[in-house]
Order: C-alpha cells, then sequence, then structure tokens
C-alpha cells in the first residue's frame, strides 16, 4: 500500500529512522489516539462502536509511557504536531461530535494496522535506535502472537458483524480512504520536519 511506503514510513521499514523523527512520529501518533479513543467513548452507546472497544486495543497509555521513555516528562512541552495531525483530530472531534459512525474507518486503519504490522516495527525501531526490552515500543505491543492473531481476528470479525444502515458501508469506506490519505501526509510532514 501506498500509505506504508511514504514518507518517514519508509525510512522506517528501511531502517533509516532516527530517534528525533521516531519520537515525533509517536507523539503525532499518540495526539490521534487520544482523539480516536476519546471519541469512541463518547460514542460507546452505539452498537456499531461499541462492537469495537476493547481495552486491549486502546494505544494512548502505551503511547505516552513510550514518548516519557524516550523523550522524558516534558514531551508534552517540546514537541510539535505536524499540520496532518492537527487536521487528523480536528476531523475526529468533528465525527464525534456528530455521532458519525465514520468513527469505524479510524477504528479500522489504526488498530488492525496496528496489529498486523506492528510487531515487525518493534523489532525494527529496536534495532536501529538499539532500545532495550519494551523501551519506546509499548505501543506496538499487543500481547503474545496467539493474543495478537485472536484480537485481530476479533476485530475483523467486530467490522463484519457491524450493524450499519442503508449507505454508512460507503461512507466508512470514504472515511477510511480519506484516514489513509491523511496518514500518508503525516509521514511525509514528518520526514521533512
Amino acid at each position: 500500500m501506498q500509505t506504508e511506503r511514504s514518507g518517514l514510513m519508509s525510512d522506517l521499514l528501511a531502517g533509516r529512522i532516527t530517534r528525533a523523527r521516531y519520537i515525533a512520529l509517536l507523539f503525532n501518533l499518540h495526539a490521534l489516539y487520544t482523539a480516536l479513543e476519546t471519541a469512541l467513548v463518547q460514542q460507546q452507546t452505539d452498537p456499531a462502536i461499541a462492537l469495537l472497544q476493547t481495552g486491549a486495543l486502546q494505544r494512548t497509555a502505551a503511547l505516552a509511557c513510550d514518548l516519557q521513555s524516550l523523550q522524558g516528562t516534558q514531551w508534552q512541552q517540546v514537541l510539535t504536531l505536524q499540520p496532518a495531525l492537527r487536521d487528523y483530530v480536528s476531523r475526529l472531534q468533528v465525527l464525534a461530535a456528530a455521532g458519525s459512525r465514520a468513527l469505524v474507518a479510524h477504528a479500522y486503519v489504526r488498530y488492525l494496522g496496528d496489529l498486523n504490522g506492528g510487531q515487525a516495527l518493534a523489532r525494527l525501531v529496536m534495532r536501529r535506535l538499539d532500545l532495550v526490552g519494551a523501551e519506546g515500543t509499548r505501543f506496538y505491543d499487543f500481547g503474545t502472537p496467539d493474543e495478537v492473531a485472536a484480537r485481530r481476528t476479533a476485530f475483523r470479525s467486530a467490522i463484519g458483524q457491524l450493524p450499519l444502515r442503508a449507505g454508512e458501508a460507503d461512507l466508512i469506506v470514504e472515511e477510511a480512504c480519506w484516514a489513509f490519505r491523511q496518514h500518508q501526509r503525516l509521514f511525509e510532514e514528518l520526514q521533512s520536519a
């Protein structure tokens, strides 16, 4: 997929990521997950959103732990969001305020992507940045390989069972396409930052 091979992600996959750029990526992802997970909680009475709620998938706390480990306790004061991420957070807030099921698309893009490639990315980051143990890579930890596979299967099953109204599937696909384009924009901005 184009998104996975663009900007900073291309550098990460090739083992060329620097510590500073990795920290910038985590900071931007923390803001994204904070907005997404807040929006999902706000919509948890919607049966479609409720199917996707699982504490094992939530990433905000793990990202905060990674950022503190890599950047120190002042990480929130010294790091900067990229314009793509400010736009992304705004979009998630608008969708949450509207009670839109398009939030499903963002959960799909993030959680399934992390479940599919996170462990490989963790190994790349640990090797490139000489990290020890889980330092800086808790974000990618969804448990043992069997637990990761079970979570991935459960999430896909929940997506397949969504009680959607007429036209909502098209809305969700369109929103997922927007999310992929926004991720690509973010990765390109981070590469040139």
